[in-house]
Formats: C-alpha cells, structure tokens, sequence
C-alpha cells in the first residue's frame, strides 16, 4: 500500500517526482566503491565518483546516468553514460541481490543511494561505458584497472573528459524508468 504523500517542499536534487518515481542528482564526491568480482576477493577503494542523476521506480528499477557541471538539470541537459559496472547502456541498474525499498519518495533517496552506493559492483554491463585510452570496448578488468589507478592517483574529482554521451535527453531518459 502506498503511503499517503502530505504537501513537502522538495529538496534542490529532486529534479522529478510523481507517485510513481522520483529523480534526483548526487554531487560528485570521493567516496568508497565496492568490487566484488568473480575469481578475486572483495575489494573496497576510495575514488572520485562523478555527479550522477538517479532515477527510481515503484517497480525497484533504479538507473543511472553522469553529468557534467554543477547546475540543475534541464531539458537541454547533456546525459552521460555512468562509468560504473553493473549498468546497462540504457543506464538501468543491475541491483542483483541488494534490497531496493518499496517506496520512491523523499525520504526513500538515502535508501535508494546505500544501494548504488553500499553494494559490490561485480560486472560490465555496457562496453562502452567511458573513454578508455583509445579502446573500443571495456571489460570488468580494465574497469576495476581504471578505478584502481585514480584511487592510487588520489584524484579528488572524476575525470569528466573521459564521459561518453547517451542518446536520450533528460525527459526520456526519466520517462523511460518512471512506471
């Protein structure tokens, strides 16, 4: 059963939110990624995640998109492939065995950000997930690689330049995970 929604000023980060989704922004920021890859054990690194755009639904889809820059996304707003395992090239997210709340509301997106943040990425979903040294397609190796190298780099912001562009613009990309 849904519950009841009272009238709420909404935070600056939600971009959208209906009954049935909600979007909103995650500012770029050093923090930890977890690795949990078959054959190796579980790792954990601190690296520079870049500015993300989420996107949940009552269904428990989540996707996910990067952005460039720091102001309010609009219509016009450029999206970027996440440069994270265990997304698909559409930016849907492969939860696997984390639980997804039931809910998508304000007080759901620390909920929904434990888990983009808090679970073990495990796998490439889409080989064209950012530039990588002139390379065609990225497997979950050279992703791990890439990840290690900034975090021994102690990089403090993700390098944007390597962002590969999505097709879809803002408005499809929500309307796309809305239902």
């Amino acid at each position: 059963q849904m519950r009841n929604r009272k009238a709420a000023l909404l935070p600056n980060n939600v971009v959208s939110i209906s009954d049935s989704h909600i979007a909103w922004t995650v500012p770029a920021r050093v923090r930890p990624m977890l690795f949990n890859i078959q054959g190796m054990k579980m790792r954990k690194i601190n690296v520079p995640w870049p500015r993300l755009l989420i996107v949940t639904n009552t269904n428990g889809k989540m996707a996910v998109a990067a952005l460039k820059g720091h102001r309010r996304p609009t219509e016009r707003t450029k999206l970027y492939h996440a440069p994270l395992m265990n997304v698909s090239s559409n930016g849907a997210v492969c939860t696997g065995s984390a639980s997804v709340p039931l809910e998508c509301g304000v007080e759901d997106i620390a909920s929904w950000e434990s888990v983009m943040f808090d679970t073990a990425f495990s796998h490439v979903n889409n080989p064209a997930t950012f530039r990588l040294d002139g390379k065609k397609e990225i497997t979950t190796k050279m992703n791990l690689r890439f990840w290690q190298s900034i975090s021994k780099q102690k990089a403090e912001s993700f390098p944007n330049d390597r962002l590969l562009p999505m097709r879809n613009s803002l408005e499809n990309f929500i309307g796309g995970f809305s239902v």
